[in-house]
Order: structure tokens, then C-alpha cells, then sequence
């Protein structure tokens, strides 16, 4: 399994913590002390210097030999205290020069003594000398020093190192795991288990999500059972409604060829309307075998698959396939210009006689066709006087299993207009509806030309 963006990161926080202290460590270990100049601390050799100026005649007089020590403040510093004839009063240490040139060129601090008594003036006593504080002690204290930063830095590198890393693995890592669990399971694969580790924070709740995955599975095995049950009995169906179809077409054949035989084809205007009664049976009991086949393999969320074979039709077929679907006679007068258009005959068929049937079981009144040509497209409009649709469910009344609030508890399953606007999509033309509640509902069937 791949690191989780966020855990990459922290591994790569981890190197780059260490990889810094090392670097500090390193110019710290290699960084020459013997050229590290402190700041002196001005406070105390002012200190001494003042101390030594007011008990500067007891210096001279000798009186306070071998009792420097009591009488000066304590001082970090090593240093000599001069007169201005370079006599020493008192030195801490022998190596410190004594001489005002001799200090300089070594690179000493010569700090004046002054007098303070009299107010309007200053007199200068002698000298004290400090000399540079990267002397050998110095070094050593900060070579201790030195040691103990890069020791406590390593040491913080190490504790931060191994918080980040703990955070990675015991927190960030485990969430990534549920994270690709997550994703595994959004795209259908259940066959895959959640590792399980209980040491981690989300322990708890990985057998929980692969709980939940097992019952995704199960229930997804049901739905897959359930949806074969439904394809096989749809398939039984429609092979069980192929013989009574075949019943009603070879019924309807035969009696059409009885009222077509020699003897009784003038006889009179009702054999003539019988024969032309049967010839729309016949059309419908075919069109309903030719459906019956395609439901083999198929249902209802299966319906977006029905497929188009699209051919260049007459205007004048189209016309005779609308006046076949209105078996009740509802469709006033009507003529369509002539043209040529693209189509697939058996889908075309299909969509005139959902929106037909549609009009016979919603409205039940005269059926209005106009037409007329926009561009590269034949606009068929077909109207009827029914209820119509509200206009806040208008939006809506084509899409899949969608019915009108006006549909009562009259037959259907909200898939005619689907199916309708689905196939005249696929036949590169459009399906569109228009209503005023209460007096009209309107489908506009848009179909392209063979231009």
C-alpha cells in the first residue's frame, strides 16, 4: 500500500529535522574558538577599578598587602593593577603584562582608575589591565559549552524525530489504510478484507468497517440475485406473450384473407373497414412481438441500452405511423409537408404510440398535430385538452419512473416519456413537453432531416 500524502510528508519532516541539527553540529564542532572574542562584562571591571581608586592611597602606603582579595570585588576576569609609572599594585595572575605598551601589543584591556574626589576634575591613578578573554580557559568553557548544544540538539532532533515518526504510524498510516479501504469500497471491490491491528488508535474501529464491508457484500449479492431473478423472469414473460401474439396475428391474417376473397371484396363499405381494423391489428400484434424479443435481457434500469438503427423515412410514412396509433380516431385532420427524415421505423413507432396512449389515458379528448420545419428538423407538435402537468412537476415528467400528480391511480410506470425522450435523443433529434395545468399538455417531437 502506498504512504498517504500526509505520512510522506512527516517522514520527510523526520530526515529534514535530523539533517539540520547535524549540519548546526558540525559548524559548531568545527568552528575555531581560539578565534572567538567574548564581551567583557564592563560592569565588573568598572567595579574593580572604582574599588581600587578609593582605597588607592592604602595600595600605595602598602597597608593593605596580602589583603587585595578582601577588599576588591569578586571578578571573572584576570587582571593587574598599575600605576602610571608601571609600578603594579596588585596582579591575579603573573602571566598578565604590566606594562601600559606591553598590554597594548597583546591585545589587553587598559582600563583607567580615576579620582572621583573632587568634583570639577578627575585625576588619573594608574591602570587596570585585562587582558583578551579567549585565553585557554575561555576556550575550554565554551569548547563545554559547545559540546553540551550540539549534544542537546541531537538529543531534541531525536525526541522531535521519534514523535513524528510515532504520530506516522501509529495514526496517519492506519487512517490511510481506512482511507483506501474507503476508496476500494466505493468501487465495488468487497472481496478485499481490512487489515486488522488493534495496537493502533483505530483499532477499534477496523473490525467495525470490515463488518460493514461483509453486509456491503451480502446485501450486493442479494441485489445481483434479485436483479437475475427479475431478467429471467422478464425473459419467461415476454417468451410466454410470443404465443398469443402469434395467435392474434395468424387469427387477424386469416380473417383478412376471408374478407378479401373474391366473393366479399365489394360486398360492402363494412368489409373494407373491417380489413383495415385488422391490418392495424396485425401492425400492433407485430410491433408488440418485435418489443417482446427485446425484453429478453432486459428491465427497467436496463432501458438507457435500447439501441437505434437510424434510415432515411418519407414524411408520408411517418404520417401513416401516426394515424396507426390513434386507434380511437382522436387526432383531428393534419398533414405533414414532405420531407425525408432520419429514423429508426420500429423506435419511431414506439415513441408516437407512448405519447398516443399517454393522451388516450391521461386526457381522453381531441389530439391537435402541427408541424412545421426549423433548420435541419421536422417539429412535430402533439396536443391534447387534458388536465395537463403542474408546473413545478413539468421539469421532472420525463425523467425515469416519474408520473404526474394528475395520473390518479390510473395503470402505469413513469417510463413512457422516458423511454420516448431516451430514443429520439438517440435518433439525433429531441423530446420536449410543454403544459398550462388545466387546459392543454403538449409533446414537441423534434426530428432531424436527411438533408
Amino acid at each position: 500500500m502506498k504512504p498517504v500524502r500526509n505520512e510522506t510528508k512527516l517522514y520527510f519532516l523526520i530526515a529534514l529535522l535530523i539533517t539540520t541539527a547535524a549540519l548546526i553540529s558540525v559548524l559548531l564542532l568545527v568552528c575555531p574558538l581560539d578565534q572567538i572574542r567574548a564581551s567583557y562584562d564592563v560592569t565588573q571591571i568598572n567595579d574593580v577599578a572604582q574599588t581600587a581608586a578609593e582605597n588607592w592611597d592604602a595600595f600605595i602606603s602598602g597597608r593593605l598587602q596580602g589583603h587585595e582579595e578582601e577588599i576588591l570585588p569578586e571578578c571573572v576576569y584576570d587582571y593587574a593593577i598599575i600605576t602610571t609609572d608601571n609600578e603594579l599594585i596588585y596582579a591575579t595572575s603573573s602571566d598578565i603584562p604590566v606594562n601600559i605598551i606591553d598590554a597594548a601589543a597583546a591585545g589587553c584591556i587598559n582600563y583607567p582608575v580615576r579620582s572621583f574626589d573632587n568634583a570639577d576634575a578627575t585625576e588619573l591613578l594608574g591602570y587596570m589591565i585585562v587582558p583578551p578573554v579567549n585565553a585557554e580557559v575561555y576556550v575550554k568553557a565554551a569548547a563545554s559549552y559547545r559540546l553540551s548544544v550540539v549534544i542537546v540538539m541531537l538529543a531534541v532532533a531525536i525526541i522531535l524525530s521519534g514523535i513524528v515518526f510515532y504520530i506516522a504510524s501509529r495514526i496517519l498510516k492506519p487512517f490511510g489504510k481506512l482511507r483506501d479501504f474507503a476508496d476500494e469500497v466505493a468501487h465495488g471491490n468487497l472481496d478485499k478484507p481490512l487489515e486488522m491491528n488493534k495496537g493502533n488508535y483505530f483499532g477499534a474501529f477496523t473490525e467495525s468497517f470490515d463488518m460493514m464491508r461483509n453486509e456491503l457484500k451480502r446485501s450486493k449479492e442479494r441485489e445481483d440475485k434479485l436483479i437475475q431473478s427479475r431478467r429471467d423472469m422478464v425473459a419467461q414473460l415476454s417468451h410466454d406473450i410470443k404465443t398469443p401474439v402469434a395467435s392474434i396475428i395468424a387469427t387477424s391474417e386469416v380473417l383478412k384473407a376471408k374478407l378479401s376473397d373474391k366473393e366479399n371484396i365489394n360486398k360492402d363499405k363494412a368489409n373494407k373497414e373491417a380489413s383495415d381494423k385488422l391490418d392495424v391489428i396485425i401492425e400492433k400484434a407485430t410491433q408488440l412481438a418485435a418489443l417482446s424479443d427485446e425484453l429478453n435481457g432486459i428491465t427497467k434500469n436496463e432501458i438507457d441500452k435500447l439501441t437505434v438503427d437510424c434510415e432515411t423515412v418519407s414524411s408520408d410514412e411517418l404520417q401513416e405511423m401516426i394515424k396507426n396509433s390513434d386507434y380511437n380516431g382522436l387526432i383531428k385532420d393534419f398533414e405533414l409537408p414532405d420531407a425525408l427524415v432520419l429514423i429508426d421505423r420500429s423506435r419511431m413507432k414506439q415513441v408516437i404510440d407512448n405519447v398516443i396512449s399517454n393522451s388516450y389515458k391521461y386526457a381522453g379528448t381531441e389530439i391537435e398535430i402541427n408541424v412545421s420545419i426549423s433548420s435541419e428538423f421536422l417539429i412535430v407538435r402533439i396536443k391534447d385538452k387534458g388536465p395537463g402537468v403542474k408546473k413545478e412537476e413539468l421539469k421532472n415528467i420525463c425523467d425515469k419512473y416519474v408520473r404526474g400528480s394528475e395520473a390518479g391511480d390510473k395503470e402505469g410506470a413513469g417510463l413512457g416519456l422516458y423511454t420516448a425522450r431516451q430514443l429520439m435523443t438517440a435518433m439525433n433529434g429531441d423530446f420536449q413537453v410543454n403544459s398550462e395545468y388545466g387546459e392543454y399538455f403538449e409533446v414537441m417531437l423534434v426530428i432531424a432531416m436527411d438533408i
